[in-house]
């Protein structure tokens, strides 16, 4: 299952599915993160992946997205997340605003929306509820992918 709120995106998803053996099986769907509750049962997947999407999103909006997605993953299930985080150095993040603002910029002017690097993507993930938190930090200490398990008892 894939879900994007943006059709272009989604389109772009199609094409590649139908090149693949098993994209029969795949299911698309033009949704926003705000609306898994809606869509999915509790304890309906085995993982969750979400890439470039936290950082487009209010904290309470985060809260709200990582309550959902640990309540549809099944016990033992995993998250992960690959965002763009702030860099842990004072110099990290001034090198950081240096080389983003350009792009930050031409993308609100396209799309009217903006993005917010995430500030403690570990933490938030604590939080939430979730267990085994791993964080790794690529690129210039400014991107990161995450995994966090949800428990298996509640």
């Amino acid at each position: 299952v894939g879900i994007d709120v943006d059709a272009g995106m989604l389109a772009v998803a199609r094409r590649k599915a139908q090149a693949h053996p098993a994209g029969n099986r795949i299911e698309l769907s033009e949704l926003s993160a705000m609306e898994l509750e809606d869509r999915f049962p509790q304890q309906s997947f085995d993982a969750v992946v979400s890439c470039l999407v936290f950082s487009e999103l209010l904290p309470e909006e985060r809260r709200y997205v990582l309550a959902t997605a640990r309540s549809r993953l099944k016990p033992g299930g995993t998250l992960v997340i690959a965002d763009e985080v702030v860099p842990r150095s004072a110099l990290g993040r001034i090198r950081h605003a240096l080389r983003r603002w350009p792009s930050a910029a031409l993308t609100y002017l396209l799309t009217q929306r903006t993005t917010r690097p995430l500030p403690d993507l570990a933490s938030e993930l604590i939080a939430a509820g979730f267990t085994r938190v791993d964080e790794r930090r690529l690129k210039h200490d400014d991107f990161a992918i995450a995994t966090a398990v949800r428990p298996e008892v509640a």
